[in-house]
């Protein structure tokens, strides 16, 4: 029996020390566990979303230090982890020391890699390149190197060999994130791997796809489909393994939400870790000879077991009364859409703001919606008596709205304050219709529609009064736009998109 964790660890980018700690900790936790293989996630040492660190060779140096730490650290252990790969006599395209994008794996203290393999690891093959993915600006891909060698990219592909305790062996076909979301490429790492494996007459005892896999609305159940089909065309479980933590690539920051996940080779789900949370969880593979399958799953072994009668492989299973026994499928639903929205923004505020050492929110609310629904997620994240709620009317505000954001600031137990605008829009408004200009063509007199007038109004609350009172307060203000605000442009430059950070600002209206 092989005894496996799915190292769902929280990755903090472009820490290399602190991930290498975590990193050390999750293996000694497996070694107590007594674990044969641990899994960690894709670029465990670097983080994912890291732009142009990756441009500073003193940091790539740095990651490949730290790796080569884990990699002594694997006495009477297995480790498959992602990290860098480098080719200091070779360049990538700008010029710069030829960096991978690559898997490691290390057994008492030694590299193992696939014979067919040009490098100690293994290189990622599909390197994405569409919305926050940017890998081909850092990474060469295994294509590249097929081709300098005058090569079939399918001969560099190939499993890794390990041997456990009592000479078992075990093949694991690796895989690196988009190498399993194959469908709208031309090559397939996973099916190259099945072919050289039938081939060969050498058989794959599982698929593991180590991954650095951002949060988005319904990937977990595209996933599950794409994933499920393929464990159950090959009939090999396969390994998910996804970080945890918040990544900010210089525009979006993203949450990373785990979900690690092992398919069995009927394609079922039968073991999946929580989202967002840091954990070891432990899996266990037997040769299906040596185990029985229960009818009743949710029962320990009975009468009605019944022998698995098919040629040995390995299978996930569980022990019953120091029996082992085939894994039963996890019962589980999607959650609501609402839900994982919830759930993310909520992790990613209460991340962010931890990060950041931000103690003190300042929202403008206005009795609608959007700002209501900002104080309301910030409200579970921070002390509500750390969140400063300020209404800023003018004449042309209805008294149902103010009676409103003063109702909201109650019901959450915020600070509450009304900081009228009146004043300072006809002061800025005079201002400006007293000004002349003179020029070239004579002189000129500024004059204020109602619509500039309108985003005179939202500047001043979010630039002047929004900004100062956080300043002032020492915290930080809050931009409460939608995703379909901004999209048809209905937000006023430096007025209400302004703000630290837009929890909001990725959700369409009807979301909100």
């Amino acid at each position: 029996m092989i005894r496996i964790g799915m190292g769902q660890i929280e990755i903090t980018p472009g820490n290399p020390r602190k991930n290498r700690d975590i990193i050390l900790q999750a293996i000694e936790y497996a070694k107590a566990l007594r674990l044969d293989l641990l899994i960690l996630p894709e670029l465990a040492l670097s983080g994912y979303l890291i732009g142009d660190v990756w441009d500073q060779p003193a940091f790539v140096n740095e990651c490949v230090a730290m790796g080569e730490t884990i990699i002594k650290s694997t006495d009477n252990i297995a480790v498959i982890f992602g990290n860098v790969g480098l080719d200091p006599d070779k360049t990538n395209f700008d010029g710069r020391p030829r960096k991978f994008n690559a898997i490691f794996a290390a057994q008492n203290g030694e590299l193992i890699t696939p014979q067919e393999s040009p490098y100690p690891f293994i290189i990622k093959t599909l390197n994405p390149n569409y919305r926050f993915f940017n890998e081909a600006r850092y990474f060469t891909p295994l294509p590249t190197v097929a081709q300098e060698l005058h090569r079939p990219v399918e001969e560099l592909l190939g499993l890794l060999p390990f041997t456990f305790k009592n000479g078992e062996m075990f093949n694991v076909a690796p895989l690196l994130c988009e190498d399993s979301w194959d469908e709208n490429y031309s090559f397939s790492p996973t099916t190259t791997l099945a072919d050289k494996s039938t081939i060969q007459d050498v058989p794959i005892d599982a698929f593991i796809n180590i991954s650095a896999s951002p949060f988005t609305l319904g990937k977990n159940e595209r996933r599950h489909r794409l994933f499920s089909e393929r464990a159950k065309e090959l009939e090999t479980p396969v390994f998910y393994i996804n970080s945890v933590g918040l990544q900010n690539n210089g525009k979006s920051i993203c949450t990373f939400d785990g979900q690690s996940t092992v398919y069995n080779q009927a394609g079922q789900v039968v073991a999946q870790s929580p989202a967002y949370e840091a954990t070891v969880q432990p899996v266990l593979m037997a040769k299906t000879s040596e185990a029985t399958t229960v009818e009743n799953a949710d029962s320990p072994i009975t009468e009605n077991s019944r022998n698995v009668t098919t040629e040995a492989r390995y299978e996930v299973v569980d022990l019953y009364d120091n029996q082992t026994v085939i894994k039963t499928p996890v019962k589980s639903e999607a959650p609501l859409e609402v839900a994982q929205i919830y759930r993310a923004l909520h992790y990613g505020l209460k991340s962010f703001l931890k990060q950041t050492g931000i103690k003190k929110i300042v929202i403008g609310v206005s009795g609608g919606i959007d700002s209501a629904l900002n104080a309301a997620l910030y409200a579970t994240v921070l002390d509500p008596s750390q969140i400063y709620l300020v209404n800023m009317p003018t004449r042309f505000n209805s008294t149902a709205t103010k009676d409103l954001a003063a109702q909201l600031a109650k019901n959450l137990g915020c600070q509450y304050a009304v900081c009228p605008v009146e004043d300072s829009l006809a002061l800025t408004v005079n201002q400006f219709e007293s000004l002349t200009f003179e020029g070239p063509n004579g002189s000129e007199q500024v004059k204020v529609s109602s619509f500039v007038k309108e985003n005179i109004q939202a500047r001043d609350r979010s630039a002047r009064i929004l900004a100062g009172l956080a300043a002032s307060l020492g915290g930080a203000f809050t931009c409460n736009g939608n995703k379909t605000e901004f999209t048809i442009g209905y937000a006023t430059l430096y007025g209400d998109l302004a703000g630290f950070l837009a929890a909001s600002g990725d959700l369409w209206k009807y979301q909100v």
